[in-house]
């Protein structure tokens, strides 16, 4: 019974470790995004989007690992049970540095993305802000030129 439910948390760990080389890759193409002079918010939200389902699949798997973990922990704890499983328990301990290490990789990664999006939000409001200021001379020319050809009324004396 251990043993099967040991195959479950290495299989558990090998989903886990896919689920974070495609996070990986949704970071780098988030870099290559918000470093493209074609950026869109919308692309952006889309490459989020699809980050955020591989994360609740990640949440889910860790939440079935440390179930089983909690499940069999005594029985692997005793020296019996780790003489008995020392391969699975190497296999499961190779594994999980390796995931420890692509979810540090992630957070840099994240943490640098971070700031690039920093700056295109940023940049987004300085040209919002920039369209503002011509929208607005714009409209003072528009007024200004409607003057020139106004006249102001004047005062006739019709009285000779």
């Amino acid at each position: 019974m251990i043993k099967n439910y040991l195959m479950l948390m290495i299989e558990s760990l090998d989903k886990t470790n896919q689920i974070l080389d495609s996070i990986i890759e949704k970071n780098e193409e988030q870099t290559k995004l918000l470093k493209s002079p074609d950026f869109t918010f919308e692309k952006f939200d889309e490459n989020a989007e699809q980050k955020g389902e591989l994360i609740d699949k990640l949440l889910k798997l860790d939440e079935g690992f440390d179930g089983i973990f909690r499940k069999i922990e005594p029985e692997l704890s005793s020296p019996e049970g780790k003489a008995a499983y020392a391969k699975e328990i190497q296999e499961m301990q190779t594994k999980i540095r390796l995931a420890t290490d692509k979810r540090v990789n992630i957070e840099t990664t994240e943490l640098r993305n971070k700031k690039l999006i920093e700056q295109r939000f940023a940049d987004a409001r300085a040209e919002l802000k920039n369209k503002g200021q011509h929208s607005k001379a714009a409209l003072n020319y528009y007024k200004s030129m409607n003057r020139v050809n106004y006249v102001d009324p004047q005062f006739l004396d019709h009285k000779h």
